[in-house]
């Protein structure tokens, strides 16, 4: 089968790309399909990259919001036209798109919608402001989108629930999950017993990761243990604020912002750390976490849909509620002063990922989707 992915995730830089589409596209591959991935280049030209064997379209961008996503979309469509004569189905990958111009079939898979994205965000400041603007601008575009492809994809049962609000039935919305590459990501005795002891967080700084309650539950963390600093991966629009908020909490020196990390230094970091966190309030499901998981690290999350698909408290993790700084700092000094605890945990999910979360799956569940796309194409 010939398939193209259409998504805006892939960071526009050389070997910058969608965690997530990048693992499912090498899936596909070893299953002897071919795919190319379209996605947001730069201003100027269209490029092509070769990552791995997959074929990555660059089509220029041009930053002029609330345009860009339009814009985007006259360049895409060009590319499509050229392209669509070989290829059999698209693969279309929030966060916005639009829809495409093309008679091939298409499927969507829905990460994060919108809508609950934007109610997330409580500050006010620029950033906040404007996405709150945006979801106004662009909710029609991506509603209409859902309701005009079939079959649309999530990754959890819980994010298909949410899609109510777009007058989708969830039964009717096919569940794709997410994996791990469980021979990459394993478990290194450094993982329980590093020279150093340090707290990870990796993913998107954003508001719905709940960063903030982090920096606020790292102040009981670091008083009771003042060694223990975190490793914060990941780039995004609280980059800056985050910085501030930790030096004025006098947590300069606990906290350590790395940006962007090559997936291959990522790797160690997870090896190494003692503790993963991610205390969102709103997720699909993170790969960072399975990833964690499957490096045989203790993990603390919050109570929310996508995690409790996964997090069993006390058992492959412990679960906290949202928006409770004071509960995740006893969460986090309980596996910090209890080894044994560590181990339980980090191999109770280690197992479960090897058992639950692969990518063969994932590119199986996929390929049902293009078949019934497909099939109804004939119908």
């Amino acid at each position: 089968m010939r398939i193209s992915i259409l998504t805006s995730d892939f960071p526009p830089k050389p070997g910058g790309i969608s965690n997530y589409v990048f693992n499912l596209s090498l899936a596909l591959m070893k299953k002897g399909h071919k795919v190319t991935v379209i996605s947001r280049g730069f201003m100027k030209n269209y490029q092509v990259e070769n990552i791995e064997g997959l074929s990555v379209y660059r089509v220029p961008f041009i930053p002029i919001y609330p345009l860009h996503v339009h814009l985007h979309s006259i360049f895409v469509n060009k590319l499509i036209r050229r392209l669509e004569k070989n290829l059999d189905i698209m693969h279309l990958h929030t966060p916005i798109c639009q829809m495409p111009d093309t008679e091939l079939p298409l499927i969507l898979t829905v990460h994060t919608p919108l809508l609950v994205d934007s109610r997330l965000v409580e500050r006010l400041d620029p950033y906040s402001i404007s996405l709150k603007i945006f979801t106004r601008f662009f909710f029609a575009t991506e509603r209409k989108l859902m309701q005009t492809v079939n079959p649309i994809t999530t990754l959890t049962k819980s994010t298909s629930e949410q899609l109510r609000e777009y007058g989708l039935n969830p039964e009717h919305i096919y569940v794709l999950g997410s994996g791990v590459d469980n021979v990459l990501f394993r478990i290194k005795r450094s993982t329980l017993h590093s020279s150093e002891t340090y707290i990870l967080y990796t993913g998107r700084l954003t508001y719905r990761k709940g960063l903030f309650d982090l920096l606020e539950s790292a102040k009981y963390v670091t008083k009771e243990r003042p060694e223990v600093y975190y490793v914060l991966s990941g780039k995004g629009p609280l980059l800056s604020p985050l910085m501030h908020k930790a030096k004025k909490l006098g947590l300069g020196g606990s906290f350590r912002f790395l940006g962007h990390v090559p997936r291959s230094a990522l790797l160690n970091y997870y090896k190494n750390a003692t503790v993963f966190i991610l205390p969102s309030y709103q997720e699909g499901l993170p790969i960072s976490l399975l990833e964690a998981m499957a490096c045989g690290l203790p993990v603390v999350v919050t109570r929310i849909g996508a995690f409790l698909e996964i997090i069993e408290d006390r058992v492959t993790g412990i679960v906290v509620p949202p928006r409770s700084p004071k509960e995740l700092a006893n969460a986090t000094l309980l596996l910090l002063n209890d080894p044994d605890l560590r181990y339980k945990l980090g191999h109770s999910a280690r197992r479960l990922v090897r058992r639950e979360f692969n990518w063969d799956a994932v590119a199986e569940r996929a390929v049902r989707c293009y078949e019934l796309a497909l099939n109804q194409r004939v119908d």
